[in-house]
């Protein structure tokens, strides 16, 4: 009797079957649609949150230059305000940078070669880099302390990471129509930042060198925001 039930409405309960899960597919693909959405912009909130915090903390202090001193020194031990200046100057923008190092990971095309996925994973452990040199706050007065070492490996995780990730990321997709301009603008970008942040410090000086250094990631950050494809939601992924 059941088997005689199925065989008349087989096609009815397929029918059913069919749209319900495209039903579910469709809500799926709305809600990681609204995800991507917000997600996409976190780069340029990087950037803004950035510039907004190093340009308004170095106001707060009548002696600091931003030509003659570095960065990490509003958020050096026992300058006032450090912890809010590492909060909204380090922290906040270099976990926005991650949103968008894994936004980028999530866009990549498939499939994806060895060294794309490791690119991507490179960013995101650039973003990383960049949130440590505000957990662990530059000390001054103990050039030689953990929290000073801990801050200088964050700054060497950062543009190393980014350096070879950008790169790889650039190789691995230079003949994909759609990614070369953006992931080309980082290799670029990257060079640059490395110049500065490594080899221009005696000529520039730390102050400027690493204000630009910084400049160049959050500028690669804001131009993804605007020229990242993205593609619509996948089955399964």
């Amino acid at each position: 009797m059941l088997e005689g039930f199925l065989q008349r409405h087989a096609a009815a309960i397929m029918s059913a079957t069919v749209a319900g899960a495209a039903s579910r597919w469709s809500a799926q693909a709305m809600v990681a649609g609204r995800a991507v959405g917000w997600m996409r912009w976190s780069g340029l909130a990087a950037a803004a949150l950035w510039l907004g915090s190093v340009l308004g903390f170095g106001l707060l202090h009548a002696g600091y230059s931003h030509l003659l001193h570095p960065v990490a020194l509003l958020g050096a031990k026992g300058v006032a305000h450090a912890q809010a200046f590492n909060l909204l100057g380090f922290i906040l923008p270099g976990a926005l940078a991650g949103v968008m190092a894994i936004l980028l990971r999530l866009q990549l095309p498939q499939p994806e070669s060895w060294g794309v996925k490791v690119g991507a994973q490179l960013l995101f452990l650039s973003a990383l880099g960049f949130i440590a040199m505000g957990l662990f706050a530059l000390d001054p007065m103990q050039l030689e302390g953990g929290s000073t070492q801990l801050h200088s490996t964050g700054w060497m995780l950062w543009w190393l990471t980014f350096l070879v990730g950008s790169w790889l990321l650039a190789l691995g997709l230079m003949h994909h129509p759609a990614w070369p301009r953006l992931l080309w603008t980082g290799a670029a970008l990257s060079l640059v930042m490395v110049f500065l942040a490594v080899i221009s410090t005696a000529t520039l000086g730390p102050g400027l060198a690493q204000h630009l250094a910084f400049a160049c990631w959050f500028g690669w950050l804001a131009v993804s925001s605007l020229w990242m494809p993205i593609a619509a939601p996948r089955r399964g992924r």
